[in-house]
C-alpha cells in the first residue's frame, strides 16, 4: 500500500500558507497619560503631574480604536473630551484635519458623526468612584499615516463640564467652549 503522507502535507502546506494580501493589518498602538491641568489664563496651562488617567489608540485595517480611561475625577460627573492641535500647555485650535468644513453629516462607520469637528470625541461619565471609561472606533481618522485625518501628535483634552455637540450641528450656532474649563489633557504619542 502506498503513503499518502507526501500528497497530504503537500496539501497542508499549500493550505498553510495564505496569500499575504489576506494577512491582517498590523495594528499601531499609541497613546499617552492623561494628566491634569492648572490655568494660568488666556487658554495657558501648567501640565502637573498628577495622573487623571490615560488614552490609548491602536488601528485595524482603516478602523481608528480611541480608548479613554478616566481616574480621580469628581464622582458621578459627565466631562466633554475634544481633540486639539497645539500642546496641553497651549492648546490651540479643535483639531479638524485641517478643514474648516463641518462633520455633522460625514460618516463614520456608516453611521452619521453628528459633531461638528473631526476631533469632537463627546462624553465621558465618571462613576461612584470617579473612574471613566470610553471606547470610540472610527474610520474618519488614520494613526500614523501623516494624512489630514493623523490623530498622532494631537493632544486629547478633558473638560470640567460635559457639553451638548448637537447646537452646532442643529441650530447653526456656534457652541461656547470658553466657559468648559480644560481639566485633563494628554499627547497621542507612538509608544515603544
Amino acid at each position: 500500500m502506498k503513503s499518502v503522507w507526501p500528497f497530504a502535507f503537500l496539501v497542508l502546506f499549500l493550505m498553510g500558507c495564505p496569500d499575504p494580501a489576506d494577512r491582517p493589518v498590523e495594528r499601531e498602538i499609541a497613546g499617552g497619560e492623561l494628566n491634569a491641568l492648572e490655568a494660568l489664563g488666556d487658554d495657558q496651562y501648567i501640565t502637573t503631574s498628577v495622573n487623571k488617567g490615560q488614552v490609548s489608540a491602536a488601528t485595524e485595517g482603516n478602523v481608528v480604536t480611541l480608548t479613554i480611561e478616566l481616574d480621580g475625577f469628581t464622582a458621578n460627573t459627565s466631562h466633554a473630551i475634544h481633540l486639539h492641535n497645539g500642546s496641553c500647555e497651549d492648546p490651540g485650535a479643535h483639531w479638524n484635519q485641517n478643514s474648516s468644513k463641518s462633520f455633522c453629516a460625514e460618516e463614520s462607520l456608516g453611521v452619521a458623526w453628528r459633531k461638528s469637528y473631526a476631533g469632537d470625541i463627546g462624553n465621558i461619565t465618571t462613576d461612584s468612584q470617579g473612574r471613566g471609561y470610553l471606547r470610540l472606533s472610527t474610520d474618519l481618522w488614520t494613526l500614523n499615516t501623516g494624512l489630514d485625518s493623523d490623530i498622532l501628535n494631537k493632544v486629547l483634552v478633558i473638560h470640567e463640564r460635559g457639553e451638548d455637540f448637537g447646537p452646532e450641528c442643529f441650530i447653526l450656532t456656534a457652541h461656547d467652549h470658553d466657559g468648559n474649563s480644560k481639566i485633563a489633557c494628554g499627547r497621542i504619542e507612538l509608544r515603544d
